[in-house]
């Protein structure tokens, strides 16, 4: 089982590589949006973007998970190639289904979310983006199912280092605002998405499979109507705030989001670009179930360690990153780090609804989930404004994770260490609580102090008790290694 841990934690680490980068790419750009661009504009912008995904979502109809599932189902490569090659068509297709309409009622989305129509272009631009996005789904996936995490994070560094030059091109130095960002995003998804499509037609072809078509539709069509309840959790706060308290809230908590969400960024989604082909590879063999338990247990471990970091930090990072305007949104930093757990835990409770192919269970879940959400919304939005809005992400993400785990018990049920994710749990609230306690008032003080607490975190789950006796040894196996590098190059005689 460690072997098949090590070889999820290698390619994990090769997508974190690469999403790091896209981050540290992505953080350099908030002291220029936020000293370019007011609350209200990055608010704007963040509709764009939320609109964008309701589409992107809807229309994926879960293609791309169900590439992953079938890709495994065929062992021979011509079969493979099918898959692929199908579901490539496929998503192209319903791409251009969302490009019409983007482009058919644009003026009519601008009037709806901005009370103007003057935003019209503007969606019509995003809609050449959308086409090419969701047309590099099943592209992605194929790279995931293959296992080739290296040119995966090389197309998104491409990607990433165009969209990031054409966009400071055009917001710094010709003032083209919004508009710019938005240009920026279409060509470095142009970018990706011709050398992934080039890739990609050169392994699989260009062919229909109608047979393996209508499988994979049947399997995707319930992860389709659940993406109608993942847009309402993902996007209904946004509105919702537009509604009773104005895009400027939205460009605060937009920012909070994305400090929040770092860790699923460079944790979670990497965890899951490994483990999704993977978990699917081991199904059949009679140790999966023990696998999969250790999973939660080891994706906890991480997440909580580093969203402590980003949590206790929040603070002094945006004072030193963004404008003044964007400052309190660190207030809700903390909230929305608790409320991205449950994306990856969510992601490994469904283990046993998938392999079983009982698919249609998952949009009623995210059914349920969605009208939690609602209804949280409207209830905490109106006094507590955005921070109402995170309190509700946790709630509906926490109510999904015990959903999924009571319908994916029952069809697979597989034996959870809860005793050990309880202390993982006390041990992440002790160290935040003491972290609320340090204030020095000299800001490099107060970072370093904080940073020691949470390098405290593994410290503290050894008096709790929580390593077992096979993962003590390689930690202190791998802890002598360490110091006796360290101490080698220290005190070895230098070359004279």
């Amino acid at each position: 089982m460690l072997k098949d841990l090590k070889n999820v934690i290698k390619h994990s680490g090769i997508y974190g590589i690469g999403n790091i980068l896209g981050k540290l790419g992505v953080f350099l750009m908030i002291p220029v949006y936020t000293r370019y661009l007011t609350p209200a504009d990055y608010g704007t912008l963040e509709l764009f973007y939320t609109t964008t995904t309701i589409l992107k979502t809807f229309l994926a109809v879960g293609i791309a998970h169900a590439t992953l599932r079938f890709f495994f189902e065929y062992e021979a490569a011509s079969e493979r190639k099918k898959v692929i090659s199908t579901a490539l068509i496929a998503t192209f297709f319903f791409g251009l289904i969302g490009t019409v309409f983007l482009f058919a009622f644009a003026g009519g989305l601008s009037s709806a979310l901005f009370g103007t129509a003057q935003y019209g272009g503007l969606f019509r631009l995003v809609a050449f983006t959308f086409l090419l996005e969701l047309s590099m789904e099943v592209s992605l996936a194929y790279l995931r199912a293959s296992e080739k995490s290296v040119f995966f994070i090389s197309v998104s560094i491409f990607q990433l280092i165009a969209r990031i030059g054409v966009s400071v091109a055009l917001l710094v130095f010709l003032g083209q605002g919004i508009k710019g960002i938005l240009i920026g995003d279409l060509c470095g998804v142009a970018l990706a998405w011709l050398i992934l499509t080039v890739f990609t037609v050169r392994f699989s072809g260009v062919s229909i499979d109608i047979k393996k078509l209508k499988e994979i539709l049947h399997y995707s069509f319930p992860l389709a109507l659940g993406s109608l309840s993942f847009l309402v959790i993902g996007t209904s706060d946004r509105y919702i705030m537009n509604s009773f308290i104005g895009v400027g809230a939205i460009g605060l908590y937009a920012l909070a989001y994305r400090f929040g969400s770092v860790i699923q960024s460079l944790y979670t989604e990497p965890f899951t670009k490994s483990y999704g082909p993977y978990r699917f590879s081991i199904m059949k063999r009679t140790d999966a179930g023990v696998f999969y338990s250790r999973v939660l247990t080891y994706f906890l471990f991480g997440y909580l360690f580093l969203g402590l970091g980003v949590s206790v930090l929040s603070e002094e990072v945006i004072a030193l990153m963004a404008a003044r305007p964007f400052w309190d949104s660190y207030r809700i930093v903390p909230i929305m780090v608790l409320a991205s757990a449950g994306g990856g835990c969510y992601y490994i409770l469904q283990i046993g609804i998938y392999i079983e192919k009982k698919t249609r269970y998952v949009p009623q879940i995210l059914f349920c989930s969605a009208a939690v959400n609602v209804l949280l919304n409207f209830i905490l939005i109106p006094p507590l404004g955005a921070t109402g809005a995170a309190l509700t992400l946790v709630a509906t993400n926490a109510s999904t994770c015990a959903l999924t785990y009571i319908v994916s018990q029952r069809l697979m049920p597989i034996d959870y260490e809860f005793g050990r994710i309880i202390k993982l749990a006390a041990a992440a609230g002790v160290i935040y609580a003491a972290s609320l306690l340090v204030d020095t008032g000299i800001t490099w003080l107060d970072m370093l102090l904080k940073i020691l607490l949470v390098m405290a975190y593994p410290l503290l789950l050894k008096f709790l008790r929580f390593y077992h006796d096979d993962e003590a040894l390689i930690i202190r196996a791998k802890w002598a290694n360490l110091s006796s590098l360290l101490l080698s190059k220290v005190f070895s005689p230098k070359a004279s």
